[in-house]
């Protein structure tokens, strides 16, 4: 009986774009569907005119930010939607005003957010990954 082994470091590629593991799982950006734990915090930064300072006279801009569990890498997209790795933190951008009422208790908790990823394209999104929101709930 002749039997061909295929040899390791052939399968070990295919392998490991299968497995899905949370602490240093690659993510993609939209329009793929993602999943992201960690825990909600409301935070202020400096908007228009200048995005430096609030004491100067910037306008107040507040957004949640999703410190995740683990840090992600995110895979190259477009142009736009370059790869970015050891993604602690993330904007979340609720796909409606209504969820701002919604979900607004769930500040300062740990949570589940389901939507998709973009890359940072304006001054005011406030991390280099940010999550456009579907769904979120606590966990």
């Amino acid at each position: 009986m002749n039997k061909k082994i295929t040899p390791f470091y052939l399968i070990y590629p295919i392998l490991l774009s299968t497995i899905n593991v949370s602490a240093g799982q690659t993510h993609q950006y939209e329009p793929f569907i993602d999943t992201l734990t960690g825990v909600i915090h409301r935070e202020t930064f400096p908007g228009t005119p200048n995005y430096e300072s609030i004491k100067d006279g910037d306008e107040i801009e507040s957004y949640w930010i999703l410190f995740l569990d683990h840090p992600i890498a995110v895979q190259q997209g477009s142009e736009v939607d370059v790869a970015e790795s050891n993604v602690s933190k993330t904007q979340i951008i609720p796909s409606s005003p209504a969820q701002y009422k919604k979900y607004h208790n769930l500040i300062g908790k740990r949570v589940r957010v389901i939507g998709k990823l973009m890359h940072q394209i304006s001054g005011h999104h406030k991390t280099k990954v940010l999550i456009l929101a579907e769904k979120m709930d606590a966990v």
